[in-house]
């Protein structure tokens, strides 16, 4: 469990767990996640659009473990697996 930080690191590794342990029941259980804001450029506000994640430049830098499932939830968008807004759908 985790709030936060705490809760998007459960999202992203309640797969690995359990694919490291088969033997083992593993339950995830964030109490919040880690969300991105919708707009966090000057550029996307003036748009009216929202800044995708893969703009947000933290996927490279954490170099986060995505689950196949997410991955495919997500083709091409694998950044999106590092925000609990879309995380929480491949569990």
């Amino acid at each position: 469990s985790g709030s936060s930080a705490g809760g998007i690191g459960v999202l992203l590794h309640a797969d690995y767990f359990a694919a490291a342990w088969p033997a083992a029941t593993v339950k995830a259980a964030p109490a919040a996640g880690f969300f991105y804001p919708a707009v966090s450029s000057e550029r996307d506000f003036i748009n009216g659009d929202a800044t995708p994640a893969r703009r947000l430049g933290l996927a490279a830098e954490w170099a986060p473990y995505v689950s196949p499932r997410c991955a495919a939830l997500y083709p091409g968008e694998a950044s999106k697996c590092t925000d609990a807004a879309f995380a929480w759908r491949a569990l």
